[in-house]
């Protein structure tokens, strides 16, 4: 056995455990992305039920103003009656 073959098994031997780590990155990489995606979508869903919210809270101040105007009209109608 001569350095040559020393030298092949030494590199076949690196390969192999370089493989075998890149092959157990990857997979940890996948599950991150994958729970990256998961929070993105619960995040997502978050903001939606925000901007329903706010444009609930919109529409419930739109209808509240229009009552306040209403009443300011039959105030100042009964005040000009008496």
């Amino acid at each position: 056995m001569d350095s040559y073959d020393v030298l092949v098994i030494i590199l076949s031997v690196t390969l192999a455990v370089f493989l075998l780590l890149g092959i157990i990155a990857m997979a940890l990489f996948i599950q991150v992305l994958r729970r990256l995606r998961s929070l993105s979508e619960s995040a997502q869903h978050a903001a939606d039920n925000i901007e329903q919210f706010s444009e609930q809270l919109k529409a419930a101040g739109k209808a509240s103003m229009i009552g306040s105007i209403a009443s300011q009209i039959k105030n100042v109608f009964s005040k000009g009656g008496k």
